[in-house]
């Protein structure tokens, strides 16, 4: 009985246990050396600020979240603060637990980042991280960042990242989009392609009539001419077959033209029309 009561309150006990409060770690921003400019330090502090805030157990502050809290005084002295032990004085007066403080600096074509992490309470160095990076992008060191802060958090486990899953069992259906029926296919396009090519056809046959008559005429007259040099003239036959050819030329030619003219009208509107 003993035992079946220590199983069941000691699981109880361990759940009740309040889980550590989070150690509070103050950047302090990067300080600019050999060439960096500003810009690139702040950048590069932010980018030190969010890898921190991977780690378990720490809650990161800023400068700028505090200063607002901070007396003139802490702030002249942060001014001219460029060692450890300046910068944990600092982080004891403000009450956070660790901080970190360094340069970023430039060598040749890259920089060179130098970061340390220090006990506030009594300006102990917990760990160190440095590092070059070999060209000066931004890109680059936000690639290195994660290399500096393994060796500054050296022991410190980052927080454990939960994905979550939802599995096709627990998913419920959501309510299906009716598909759009398909319009169906309306003839009047296929109707004036036909009727087009159609007339584009007779158009093609009233040129070629046009031609024909119009080759009569010539072939009539050219013999007039000729038979006129010699006294004499082509039948009355052979006149009416010329004036026919000459009309029906007139006549076709033009006509051709009109519906070849129509029949492109028609076809191009077939790809218009729904």
């Amino acid at each position: 009985m003993q035992s079946l009561l220590c199983a069941l309150v000691i699981p109880l006990l361990a759940a009740a246990e309040p889980e550590p409060a989070a150690r509070s770690i103050l950047v302090f921003p990067l300080r600019p050396v050999n060439g960096v400019t500003q810009d690139i330090a702040d950048l590069t502090t932010s980018l030190l600020s969010a890898g921190l805030a991977e780690y378990q157990g720490y809650r990161v502050v800023s400068l700028r979240d505090i200063e607002q809290t901070m007396t003139q005084e802490q702030l002249r002295q942060l001014a001219g603060c460029d060692s450890t032990s300046c910068a944990a004085e600092i982080g004891g007066a403000l009450n956070t637990d660790e901080l970190t403080h360094g340069t970023i600096g430039k060598v040749g074509d890259g920089y060179f980042l130098t970061v340390t992490r220090v006990r506030s309470t009594d300006a102990m160095v917990l760990g160190r991280g440095t590092d070059q990076v070999e060209r000066a992008t931004e890109a680059l060191l936000l690639q290195r960042m994660p290399a500096l802060l393994n060796s500054l958090m050296a022991g410190v486990p980052k927080r454990a990242v939960t994905a979550q899953v939802t599995t096709s069992a627990t998913r419920r259906p959501g309510p299906q989009s009716a598909t759009p029926a398909e319009s169906p296919t309306s003839p009047v396009p296929v109707l004036m392609r036909v009727v087009g090519g159609v007339v584009l056809a007779g158009a093609g046959a009233a040129l070629l009539a046009g031609l024909g008559m119009g080759a009569v005429f010539l072939v009539t007259f050219i013999r007039d001419a000729a038979q006129k040099g010699q006294g004499s003239r082509i039948t009355g036959n052979e006149a009416v077959v010329g004036t026919v050819g000459f009309y029906g030329g007139l006549i076709m030619l033009p006509l051709s033209v009109i519906a070849a003219l129509g029949a492109g009208v028609v076809l191009g509107a077939s790809w218009v029309v729904p």
